[in-house]
């Protein structure tokens, strides 16, 4: 009788063994559909060139952004280049004193920002030229605080 208890014991764990491999052959099957369904196929992957280029399209159709910074007494960068009829977004951050960013023939000033202060300024560049932009604190522009704001046709 004890030998037919090991039997049975036997027959058993072969049965819950063979359950237990089915199961988890099922959740290994599972979770490769789920991960294979959610990456994208080679179809319709995108390339870094290729997001790129859309990224770029899609800020040719809305705004023209430049960060620029302010420091004693230089811009940086000292000169920006759009197409007529662009929108423009300025954004000027001083990194050493108090200063700001003038366009005249824009009609474009931005407030006076003291060191790490930030402000922007947006304006559609409907004029074709080579502009001046400058700093108009104190003495600043004549110190070389200006930089060129080019509009190509």
């Amino acid at each position: 009788m004890n030998q037919e208890n090991k039997t049975e014991i036997s027959a058993s764990n072969k049965i819950n063994y063979i359950i237990g491999v089915l199961v988890l052959i099922g959740v290994i099957g599972v979770a490769g559909f789920v991960i294979l369904t959610s990456q994208p196929t080679s179809n319709n992957t995108s390339t870094v060139t290729d997001m790129k280029e859309s990224m770029i399209k899609e800020n040719e159709s809305n705004v023209v952004d430049f960060n620029v910074s302010g420091e004693n007494f230089k811009f940086t960068p000292n000169a920006m280049t759009v197409k007529k009829g662009e929108k423009v977004k300025i954004t000027f951050k001083s990194t050493a004193g108090l200063h700001n960013l003038v366009i005249d023939e824009y009609n474009v000033k931005t407030v006076q920002v003291n060191t790490d202060g930030t402000t922007s300024v947006e304006f559609l560049a409907d004029k074709a030229g080579s502009f001046e932009f400058y700093c108009s604190v104190a003495n600043h522009k004549a110190q070389g605080m200006v930089g060129t704001f080019i509009v190509t046709e």
